[in-house]
This record gives C-alpha cells, sequence and structure tokens, in this order.
C-alpha cells in the first residue's frame, strides 16, 4: 500500500470506527450494494432499526454525501473502504439478506410507478406490494420521472438479482420497468433488461413470462428498425404464449407481430411491395382484436382499434384511418386510459390534417400536448407540437420554441438543431 493510500485508509477507519453500531452496520452494507447512489428508502431497507439516524451520522462524519432530492452516494474511495468492512465483519448471508431487502423494496417502488402508468396487461400480481407502499407518486409524470432518476441503480440492482438467479424478481422487475423504456427510449437498458427477464422465465418454466419477455424484447428492435431481431423474438414469444394457453399474451404478441410487419413495408418504398405486408399487418390486427372481443376487454379492443387505424394511415386512407381511432378513442376513454387518449388524438390530428379538417385536426392536437406534457414524454410532445406549428402558421414559431425547449430539456439535440433550422427557415 502507498504511503498516500495508508493516509487515506487511515481517514477512513478513523470515521468509521468512531461511529455507533447501528451506523457502522448502515455504512458497512450500504458499500456493498450496486449502483452509484441511493435514497433514504433504501437506507430503510438495509437497516431496519433506527435508519435515520444512522444515515445522519454518516453525513455528519462526512463518509456520504447528500446530493437533491433525497439521493445520497459514497465517493468510490469510501463505497471500496465500506465494501472492505462489510466483507471482514458481516458474513456473506447478511450481506445478501440486505441486499435481497434493497430488491424487493425497489419492486414496490417500481410496481407502484408502473401502476400510476395507468391500465394496461401485467402478468405479476403486486396488490399486496402496492397495498404495503401506498400512493408515493402523485401524479404518473411524477412517477416517470422517478424510474428516469433512478434507472442506473434499478439496472444494477437487477444485474445482481439475474446473477443470484432471484428469477421471479428479475422477471417482475422487467415488466414493471416498460413504461420508463417505452416513453424514454433507454433501448440499450431496454434490451438488456428483458433479456435477463426471457433467463428468468426460462428458469422458471413460465411460458407465459417468456412470451411477455420475448414480445418485450421485440419491441425494442422493431423501433430499432431490427425487424430481423425482433421476427426471431416474437416467433418464440408466440409458441410460448400458445403453450401457456394465455389468450392475453397470444393478442399482445399478435399485435407485436402486426406492427413488425408494418415496420417492414415502411421499409418498402414501393406501395405495390409493402402490401402483402401490410395486409399480414391487418391479419395480425384483427386476430388480436377478435381475442379481446373474446375477453371483454376494452382497452386491448381499443388498443387494435389504435393498430388498424394506423395501418390505415400508413396506406393513404385517412377517412377509415379516422373512423378507428374515433372508436379507440372512445374505448380508451371508457377504459380509462389517458396515456393512449394521448396517442391517439396524436395520430388523429394528424389524420386530419391530410384531409384539411384543420379545426378536428388543432383540437386533437392541443389534448396531445396537454396529455404528453402532463405524463412527461418529450418525444411525443414535440412531435404534438410540430403538429400543431404545421396547423397554426401565425404562432408556428412559439410552437417550434417550445418544442426545442421540450428537446433541450430532454438531451435530444439533434431534434432541437433539426427544429432550429425549420425555424430560421419559417
Amino acid at each position: 500500500m502507498t504511503e498516500g493510500r495508508a493516509i487515506v485508509e487511515a481517514v477512513f477507519d478513523s470515521a468509521y470506527t468512531g461511529l455507533p453500531e447501528q451506523a457502522a452496520r448502515l455504512y458497512r452494507l450500504l458499500g456493498t450494494l450496486p449502483g452509484p447512489g441511493f435514497s433514504a428508502g433504501v437506507a430503510r431497507a438495509v437497516l431496519e432499526s433506527e435508519p435515520d439516524h444512522a444515515l445522519d451520522l454518516l453525513l455528519d462524519a462526512s463518509l456520504v454525501e447528500e446530493l437533491d432530492g433525497d439521493t445520497y452516494r459514497f465517493h468510490d474511495l469510501v463505497r471500496l473502504h465500506a465494501a472492505r468492512c462489510a466483507r471482514r465483519v458481516d458474513p456473506p448471508e447478511a450481506r445478501e439478506a440486505a441486499l435481497r431487502r434493497v430488491a424487493e423494496w425497489y419492486l414496490g417502488q417500481v410496481a407502484a410507478a408502473d401502476a400510476a402508468m395507468g391500465p394496461r396487461l401485467r402478468l405479476a400480481d403486486h396488490r399486496e406490494r402496492l397495498s404495503a407502499v401506498g400512493l408515493p407518486f402523485a401524479t404518473p409524470g411524477a412517477a416517470l420521472d422517478w424510474l428516469e432518476k433512478e434507472r442506473p441503480n434499478v439496472l444494477a440492482l437487477l444485474r445482481a438479482a439475474a446473477a443470484g438467479e432471484w428469477d421471479e424478481l428479475v422477471w417482475q422487475l422487467a415488466e414493471a420497468l416498460w413504461p420508463l423504456y417505452h416513453e424514454r427510449k433507454h433501448y440499450a437498458d431496454w434490451i438488456e433488461t428483458n433479456r435477463l427477464g426471457v433467463a428468468a422465465a426460462l428458469r422458471v418454466g413460465d411460458r407465459a413470462v417468456e412470451a411477455r419477455m420475448r414480445n418485450q424484447v421485440a419491441r425494442a428492435h422493431l423501433e430499432l428498425g431490427e425487424t430481423d431481431q425482433a421476427q426471431a423474438e416474437l416467433v418464440h414469444a408466440h409458441q410460448a404464449a400458445r403453450e401457456a394457453a394465455d389468450p392475453r399474451m397470444e393478442a399482445v404478441v399478435l399485435e407485436s407481430l402486426g406492427q413488425a410487419a408494418l415496420a417492414q413495408a415502411s421499409a418498402l418504398e414501393s406501395l405495390g411491395q409493402a402490401r402483402g405486408l401490410m395486409e399480414d399487418a391487418v391479419a395480425h390486427f384483427a386476430a388480436a382484436l377478435a381475442i379481446h372481443e373474446g375477453l371483454g376487454n376494452t382497452r386491448g379492443i381499443g388498443l387494435q382499434s389504435y393498430h388498424l387505424g394506423l395501418v390505415h394511415s400508413r396506406a393513404g386512407r385517412h377517412e377509415a384511418a379516422i373512423a378507428a381511432f374515433d372508436r379507440a378513442l372512445a374505448l380508451m376513454i371508457s377504459a380509462g386510459d389517458r396515456l393512449s387518449q394521448g396517442k391517439i388524438h396524436l395520430v388523429l390530428g394528424e389524420a386530419h390534417r391530410e384531409l384539411g379538417h384543420s379545426a378536428q385536426a388543432l383540437h386533437s392536437a392541443r389534448i396531445a400536448v396537454d396529455i404528453m406534457r402532463e405524463r412527461r414524454i418529450p418525444a411525443k410532445e414535440t412531435r404534438a407540437l410540430e403538429l400543431l406549428a404545421d396547423l397554426d402558421p401565425r404562432d408556428a414559431g412559439g410552437y417550434l420554441r417550445q418544442a426545442i425547449a421540450v428537446c433541450l430539456a430532454s438531451g435530444n439535440l439533434p431534434k432541437a438543431e433539426e427544429l432550429r433550422a425549420r425555424l430560421s427557415g419559417d
């Protein structure tokens, strides 16, 4: 050990040995957790007796740094010291038990954030967990922002859980992280998380869960334009859903197969070349629609109506698209799915624009902006603001400036530059 390192180690040792027993235990066990930071909730999961007081003592001893908004972290060297102390003092089973408590705490919080986003099909039953957690998020936007903030910690924890083969926890976390990845587009994390979920499903032999996890992997590949990888996952997902005899999951996978066919069609320049694929998309969406109708699933019927409307829009059949979107919108209002209402209003506004229905298009575009802003989904808020700029030339500059601000706040610098170029051209 070098002289400088020895001095630093002695400083840490002095601060650590001066701690009361509970604070020293919290220090050690926090040092063994994955992830760059932690919250007071994590500290409470680690130490069930007087965790807040113990955390205050770590702050007073300058062993932990307080960041903004109930977030704390170790300096890297302090973390290494804490982990070494834990290996000397705490047996492996105690360290693993602390990690498991933190994993369970995160699952409860992530499940609550997912639930706050509104209705959707979920295989995991979190009713007991949500009853214990309560309602930690006042709005869907707050829930999505919390997931964004905790993303590095949750991913690190999920990797650790996968390494320990805590399979039920792994796939349930992966399922509950869907709104974060779907709305904020962290594709690398999205694919990794759900591949870990696939592996967990295979170990536990749950075919319905396997279908869910593979479908979520496929959706990421679809958005990245990687249709071959998506199709490969969806073939396995469809087989798994059928073997599970779970019509809900079969409908979900059929919907993704329809999206895959539509994505392939959109990649072809000639409508004649794309027509067969678009017919395949319609067939998949219609099959999913029939399943949802048989189950009496209002939201599922609405989703497939929405997707059928997208096919009509892609083919230039805007009147048929509007009819499908209107049906989908009515069903989503009935189901209480506000986020889907926003998505439908966005494409409904675009379809009305194509037919020159300015009043109807403006109405839908404004609702879409409000919902996407409320839900803190910057990509779709930007798209809705661009639509408003198209529809209202007198205020186009104001809408484009709003869109630029949204892009800058979310870190989408290429889109901000594109909008600046459009603004200067206008």
